[in-house]
């Protein structure tokens, strides 16, 4: 009887040992180099120069070349945003939960922190290129998703000017008195909407307040 267990494994080193020499043979075979491997080499500076009229940007004027470069690398620096400090956001995240965590959830807060924190270090959205408002809108946009930006911006706006320059207690007070004294869950739509952008203000003013 034909012990098939072996007859497998010899089979397989046969198929194995094939591959080996087959991949040995397309590494050794003579092909057209299509990279310079040594740049300072004589025939390298033709192929240089031939990529580099590929790339010409003759056509772009200044003006061009520097708003296309600073949109370009806009886009870069959203792809690969900073890391927020560890310790600054759970810093935020704590500081929220202290203040409100007897009225709001707690992921919601952790939500409203992590968004604060990298719009003021300058993660996702450049912080300097949004208004007060825009980023407070921000901060709620993505727990919200059937409200429209405008609408959150309407009520954004009242929240943000009049907490300007207020002490932190009055800060919260405005907060909690822009809702009606009730759990969470039956609070409506907009007041939970309005108390989240409250929120969002006073995580902002607590890390601008961190980094000066």
């Amino acid at each position: 009887m034909v012990n098939t267990n072996n007859s497998y494994s010899e089979y397989s080193e046969r198929l194995q040992t094939q591959a080996t020499q087959e991949l040995v043979q397309l590494l050794w075979q003579e092909e057209e180099v299509s990279y310079p491997w040594n740049p300072l080499a004589p025939e390298s500076e033709a192929f240089v120069a031939e990529l580099e009229q590929e790339f010409m940007l003759d056509d772009w004027s200044a003006a061009e070349i520097g708003a296309r470069s600073q949109a370009f690398f806009s886009q870069i620096d959203q792809l690969w945003p900073e890391i927020v400090p560890a310790p600054i956001l759970q810093k935020l995240q704590a500081s929220l939960s202290e203040r409100f965590a007897y009225r709001v959830p707690s992921d919601w807060l952790d939500a409203i922190a992590t968004k604060a924190s990298e719009l003021i270090n300058g993660t996702g959205y450049p912080a300097p290129a949004l208004s007060l408002m825009d980023r407070m809108v921000e901060c709620v946009q993505e727990l919200i998703p059937n409200w429209a930006e405008d609408d959150l911006q309407v009520l954004a706006r009242p929240l943000a000017y009049a907490m300007r320059g207020a002490e932190a207690d009055t800060v919260e007070e405005l907060a909690l008195g822009a809702v009606r004294p009730l759990d969470w869950n039956e609070l409506s739509e907009m007041e939970r909407a309005r108390l989240s952008l409250a929120i969002a203000r006073i995580a902002i003013d607590e890390l601008e307040t961190t980094d000066e």
